[in-house]
């Protein structure tokens, strides 16, 4: 399988992936990990998600290091794959997602049945990939730790970054006025157009100046929850607008600056500091980090929040992707996409395998059926067939589904070039083939 190996620490923006400098290498015969256990499971990676963690894990700098060689990656979308002998949960060809200390930058990855999660009909399998980590965080820390509740203020740094879009979408939810301090006038649109109360662009604007005007015209006694993903400077500039109370939930150092929290200042304010170290919560309170995952899909399928994806990149372009990351280029998520297979069906190729079939079976032909086959373009596929709820179709309902696999192959085509794209080419012509069969029968 296809896999990005961590061969030594360093900087893997530095060169370009793969080259003797870069402490990456992709390996493109990565043995494929066998199943563990009788309830282990091994899933098909459709999209796997970068973080900052990621990032630092490379470097040397992350709290935990493995040993060397390593598969970095932590939350991911997929396809299972195969399973254990005693796996209740899940059947091969379930959609789920989940999260791991390591290895989801790679094509194939194997996890117990209890730490993965099914990926609900109406939810992007693309969307679910990004969800864990920076939703799962933020999640956690404003609903479980800080119990935000609605009315009160609630104050975002990094705001356009992965976590920080998570924390201001959730803070919204809760009710919560929420403050966004990012930099940029790209990401003041976007965090302008997601309903935030007051925005401070940091390239243009006093933090602090800008928060005790809108606190004063509002008529609000202050910050009541700081979520600080940043840390250094803009930390103890942000504690000068903290009502008597407040909450600080210490999410990490994106600014490479471990912030002093004074507490003599906290004494007498009687604030409360709660550092998050998420991936935790996995070892000490496992339930409270599963119920926070179940309700962020939940919240996902009803489209109550949203995944924001600015760059995807594949495998081989991991020195790009950590670049993104690195220069803060990000706006939400960084997503990479690991090769198809080469020896899996193309998309001719199961196109035609149904086509083939057709005669017999196109009162029962399924958009699942084929979407299945597609692996990385499953959400394109798969979500607009669960849009029309479509599954076991009579002759009538037929032309419509095809409909959907047909504008399905067409978003797909608009992702790929080269030999893919003259599949997904061959494939939208054998699917206007099936839909005249069904006009005629």
């Amino acid at each position: 399988m296809e896999a990005l190996v961590c061969r030594k620490l360093g900087d893997p923006t530095a060169t370009e992936t793969g080259s003797p400098e870069s402490p990456v290498e992709v390996s493109k015969s990565y043995p494929i990990p066998p199943l563990s256990s009788d309830t282990a499971v091994r899933v098909k990676v459709t999209a796997t998600s970068l973080n900052y963690a990621n990032y630092l894990q490379i470097l040397g700098k992350y709290q935990e290091k493995p040993a060397l060689p390593f598969i970095p990656g932590s939350d991911y979308s997929g396809i299972v794959d195969e399973i254990g002998p005693a796996v209740t949960k899940f059947r091969v060809g379930d959609r789920v997602c989940s999260f791991a200390a390591l290895g989801s930058f790679a094509q194939f990855i194997v996890a117990d049945q209890s730490g993965l999660f099914l990926v609900p009909e109406r939810c992007d399998m693309v969307a679910a990939a990004a969800l864990p980590v920076a939703f799962g965080t933020s999640h956690v820390a404003l609903v479980h730790r800080a119990r935000l509740t609605s009315g009160q203020v609630l104050m975002v740094l990094g705001a356009a970054g992965g976590v920080g879009l998570a924390a201001v979408q959730i803070g919204k939810i809760c009710g919560a006025i929420v403050i966004a301090v990012a930099r940029g006038t790209e990401k003041i649109q976007l965090l302008k157009s997601m309903g935030v109360d007051h925005v401070v662009d940091l390239g243009s604007q006093n933090v602090i100046s800008s928060v005790k005007e809108f606190i004063k015209a509002r008529k609000l006694k202050g910050v009541d929850v700081l979520y600080d993903p940043v840390g250094g400077k803009l930390t103890k500039e942000s504690m000068k607008v903290l009502s008597w109370g407040a909450q600080i939930l210490v999410i990490g150092f994106a600014s490479g600056d471990v912030p002093v929290i004074p507490a003599n200042i906290a004494l007498v304010k009687n604030w409360t500091v709660h550092g998050l170290y998420w991936g935790s919560y996995r070892i000490h309170q496992p339930k409270v980090l599963e119920d926070s995952i179940r309700e962020l899909l939940s919240w996902l399928a009803r489209g109550l929040i949203t995944i924001h994806i600015s760059h995807t990149y594949s495998l081989s372009q991991a020195n790009l992707a950590f670049g993104a990351i690195k220069d803060r280029k990000a706006i939400g998520k960084i997503l990479e996409e690991p090769k198809e297979d080469e020896k899996g069906p193309s998309v001719q190729e199961t196109v035609e395998k149904a086509n083939d079939k057709l005669s017999d079976q196109h009162k029962r032909l399924s958009v699942r059926d084929l979407a299945s086959k597609f692996d990385k373009n499953l959400a394109a596929a798969v979500n607009l067939a669960d849009e029309a709820k479509l599954r076991e179709v009579a002759s009538l309902e037929g032309h419509v589904m095809l409909k959907k696999l047909r504008d399905a192959l067409e978003y797909m085509r608009g992702r790929t070039d080269g030999q893919d794209k003259e599949d997904v080419e061959k494939a939208i012509f054998m699917v206007e083939a099936l839909a005249v069969k069904f006009n005629s029968e």
